[in-house]
């Protein structure tokens, strides 16, 4: 059995074990400390190299930039109204053809229609000699009857009343159907009433087509939009602008075609996926050659916020902050709240002084620690 001796010492021992290993801990914090305190002492004795730019807030306008697809509102499909064979076909009635309002795409040979519309203004011309008659005889009649029964009411049938409502209703029916001919007639010149361009053109000469029959497709060039995605801050910007002003430019092996557009149609909601609205701009200038499913590029002016400090890139260090030097040229880290940022510019709500902002990028910066400014003065504006 172990004596009373033997458990006292290795209690003694354990207990010294657990001192010891107390003390190294204390030691090891103890020297961290006096570490780090040496780096700030040597920070603060050696200056970091920074350069910086001279920061002073004002008003500034969003502008933001979006791409969008061309294309047409609505495509309308060429269809005759009337049967008959093709006797001529327009030039430019084929894929990528362009023709102007009233031009004639195609003719249908309008021979029948013509003979039809002249039986029927001779029969409008009957129907119109058969009311004359009708009519001279209710006046004869009623003539008659006056003499004979002087002031006597003179009853529908003595007075041919009856034949007359005949005569007269063939002679609207006559001149109904004299208009459908006439109307048919003209439909065998098939245009548009408006600038276009032939998606699609499927006719040539002698061919028999019949009414309600596609045979190509054409789109109104004025007519045209840019259909764009915007996320929900744009979407606001776009939105809260008194005046927007939104660019539109498409560069191609032609050149860039540059012109003015406006917001068409807004988006109702946002894409629960994506959180992205869908948005129609107008284009202005209608003349421009653009494209059914080109690219264009919308450069957009939104509304305009007070107090913007304007910062390069440069100055947004890795751990989301931003220096500047104050006035003992001492390092001091800033928080910034980002209203947006752009190509290489960083717009930020809450910087409300002239500061002198560090533009290049620092490795483990702590406030407190000299700087010595590389750049001039001359350069420190921006």
């Amino acid at each position: 059995m172990t004596s009373s001796k033997d458990k006292r010492t290795g209690v003694i021992q354990l207990i010294a074990i657990v001192i010891f290993i107390i003390i190294s801990f204390m030691a090891a914090a103890a020297l961290k400390i006096e570490e780090k305190l040496d780096a700030e002492s040597s920070a603060g004795e050696l200056p970091i190299n920074v350069t910086i730019a001279t920061i002073e807030p004002s008003s500034h306008a969003i502008k933001f930039q979006a791409t969008g697809i061309v294309s047409s509102r609505t495509n309308i499909n060429v269809v005759p109204q009337v049967n008959g064979k093709v006797i001529s076909v327009n030039d430019n009635f084929y894929e990528g053809g362009q023709f102007k309002s009233g031009d004639t795409l195609f003719q249908i040979d309008p021979i029948d229609f013509e003979l039809t519309v002249r039986q029927l203004e001779a029969e409008v011309s009957k129907a119109q000699t058969n009311l004359n008659l009708a009519q001279a005889e209710s006046d004869a009649a009623k003539k008659e009857w006056k003499q004979m029964r002087g002031k006597r009411p003179i009853p529908d049938l003595v007075a041919k009343i009856p034949q007359l409502n005949d005569a007269q209703a063939n002679l609207t029916a006559a001149q109904a159907r004299l208009q459908d001919a006439r109307l048919d007639l003209e439909r065998t010149i098939v245009s548009m009433p408006f600038d276009g361009v032939v998606l699609s053109g499927d006719l040539s000469i002698g061919q028999f087509i019949s009414a309600g029959q596609n045979y190509g497709s054409v789109y109104d060039k004025k007519n045209m939009e840019i259909k764009s995605s915007l996320n929900e801050q744009q979407l606001h910007w776009l939105q809260g602008s008194d005046q927007q002003n939104i660019k539109l430019s498409h560069t191609s092996l032609h050149g860039t075609i540059s012109t003015t557009g406006f917001l068409k149609r807004g988006a109702p909601n946002l894409d629960q996926e994506t959180r992205f609205a869908s948005v129609s701009f107008g284009i202005h200038d209608t003349s421009h050659p653009l494209m059914p499913g080109q690219f264009v590029t919308i450069n957009i002016k939104g509304p305009t916020y007070a107090d913007i400090a304007v910062i390069p890139l440069s100055a947004y260090q890795k751990d989301g902050q931003i220096y500047f030097v104050d006035d003992n040229e001492k390092l001091q880290s800033f928080t910034p709240d980002i209203l947006y940022s752009i190509d290489d510019i960083v717009m930020i709500q809450n910087l409300k002084n002239i500061t002198q902002i560090v533009t290049s990028k620092i490795s483990g910066g702590i406030n407190g620690t000299s700087v010595k400014i590389l750049n001039t003065k001359d350069n420190q504006k921006k």
